[in-house]
């Protein structure tokens, strides 16, 4: 089985599953393609680089863990990078659709679409606020324990719109212009006097230029040439 962007994919033998989001390389190394994820969907105290990855429905490898940004009280992204095979993995949705590079941030009352996840794809949702600051629990890979984590200036929802298992999953906008990456939801929480639910979603332009990726960076990558290499997988 292939994989597509928004499938399903998992760390093997740790029992976590997430959502893929899109393909990228960092610009210094076009010939090593990477699957973006949610670093807190994948990455366990367990966890370390080199760690195979695969695709949930079927179990068949894909990558293996490479790196994922530092886990801080708080952050302004969330993701883990998966060397992929470039023989096992496809740049686009598998209900097909394709995705254009990164314009300007969804303004509030703009509408998005999640890409696949685990709920499906399709959904839609409305942009509430785009830098938003919002506290969730997390587990980092050297925590013992789940900790409050600042997620900065993120964007939300008027409405969540996402499930358990859809962090990782990207969004897009009215142009089909990769917006973000879910990283998150609150079922129910107070706005001003409004009892209500948001989506959490990471500023895609938040993880490209990433700091902890020492100055890298990363881009979209739309079609795969062939001259990229595989990472080692043993099945």
């Amino acid at each position: 089985m292939t994989y597509h962007i928004g499938d399903a994919i998992d760390l093997v033998g740790m029992d976590v599953v997430s959502t893929g989001a899109c393909l990228v390389r960092f610009t210094d190394q076009p010939n090593r393609l990477l699957l973006m994820g949610a670093a807190h969907g994948l990455v366990r105290k367990e966890a370390k680089p080199g760690d195979p990855i695969a695709a949930s429905a079927d179990k068949h490898l894909i990558g293996v863990l490479q790196t994922w940004t530092t886990f801080r009280q708080m952050i302004t992204a969330d993701v883990a990078l998966i060397w992929v095979d470039p023989t096992r993995v496809q740049p686009a949705p598998a209900h097909g659709g394709g995705l254009n590079p990164p314009g300007a941030l969804p303004a509030p009352s703009e509408t998005i679409e999640i890409i696949g996840g685990i709920g499906g794809g399709g959904r839609k949702g409305v942009i509430a606020d785009n830098d938003e600051d919002i506290p969730l629990p997390a587990e980092g890979p050297d925590w013992t324990i789940a900790q409050r984590v600042v997620y900065a200036h993120q964007m939300v929802t008027t409405n969540m719109v996402s499930e358990a298992g859809d962090s990782g999953a990207i969004v897009v906008d009215k142009d089909r212009a990769i917006a973000g990456m879910v990283v998150g939801g609150r079922p129910l929480v107070k706005v001003g006097a409004i009892w209500t639910s948001q989506t959490i979603i990471t500023p895609i332009r938040q993880i490209l230029n990433h700091p902890d990726f020492g100055g890298r960076m990363l881009e979209l990558v739309t079609a795969i040439s062939g001259t990229e290499q595989a990472p080692p997988l043993d099945g």
